[in-house]
């Protein structure tokens, strides 16, 4: 015979009977996991660790010094945008070694003013990175060629130039950063002759027939809005462009135009599309500055 229970026996409420067709609250108590062979915990916190290092949030872009980790910065984006892809298609658009413009890699290492540049302090980012640029066309200035500033070269000399074919292009993250960006250039040199080719300035129309009648040394503008103006024929890019910036600054989210949703696809797909082309020949440098 079953032994009696005591007057004041307690059945916890998991073991009582339940009527036919319905669950209790907790299906899985007792349940083992059977990836870690414990019961129904938080997840712990190595699990939780490996996570976070899959999926990193908040980390700081740091610009790279060398050629290796340039080309590996740029290509990682190229990987984030075009999802899936193959070490052959990799190998077909990917950046190369050769195509990083070792002068201005070399400015980039030797800058002391490098050390604000990236940060939040985005007045600081923009004389650098207007110096930057000068330097850069100091640099095509001593070549051989049509490689000229239009306002250092004398009147008669500029027919030979094309109209909306700049020398060097500057690729932000923002309108507002290109304001920056434009604002230090001019800053560094006013005669340098920028093409501001983003929203928020002129309408895509209003930028078309500037560039068509107007010899520009520097193009700055936003991923979107320079791969319209190229589609359109209206930004030039078969002549005398030399060097395509990419500028990295860090915004108040930690993202840089190689990892925003907003600017990744456009700067990935302007590369494959009109940039790479240019780099065969080894005219067209690249630098992430």
């Amino acid at each position: 015979m079953a032994d009696s229970l005591e007057d004041d026996f307690y059945i916890e409420e998991e073991f009582l009977p339940v009527p036919f067709g319905t669950k209790r609250k907790n299906e899985n108590f007792g349940k083992q996991n059977v990836d870690t062979g414990n019961s129904d915990l938080p997840e712990s916190k190595e699990k939780n660790a490996k996570k976070k290092k899959r999926n990193p949030k908040n980390v700081e872009f740091v610009l790279p010094k060398n050629i290796s980790d340039q080309v590996l910065a740029f290509n990682g984006m190229l990987r984030r945008a075009f999802k899936g892809i193959s070490e052959l298609e990799m190998v077909e658009i990917g950046l190369s070694p050769e195509n990083i413009n070792k002068d201005m890699l070399e400015h980039i290492k030797t800058n002391s003013e490098l050390e604000v540049f990236g940060k939040k302090d985005s007045k600081a980012s923009e004389e650098y990175l207007g110096g930057f640029v000068k330097n850069a066309l100091e640099i095509f200035t001593t070549y051989k060629g049509d490689n000229w500033q239009i306002n250092k070269i004398k009147k008669s000399a500029r027919k030979t130039i094309p109209n909306g074919d700049p020398q060097i292009l500057v690729i932000c993250s923002s309108a507002i950063r290109a304001v920056d960006v434009n604002r230090g250039i001019k800053s560094a040199d006013g005669k340098i002759v920028v093409g501001k080719l983003f929203s928020k300035h002129m309408k895509a129309g209003e930028q078309e027939e500037y560039l068509k009648t107007t010899q520009i040394d520097v193009a700055v503008g936003t991923p979107n809005r320079l791969l319209k103006l190229i589609e359109n024929k209206a930004l030039v890019i078969d002549n005398r462009l030399k060097l395509v910036v990419l500028d990295c600054f860090v915004d108040n989210k930690k993202r840089t135009v190689l990892d925003m949703n907003e600017t990744m696809a456009d700067l990935s797909n302007l590369w494959k599309n009109y940039l790479k082309d240019k780099t065969t020949d080894k005219k067209l440098k690249i630098i992430l500055a």
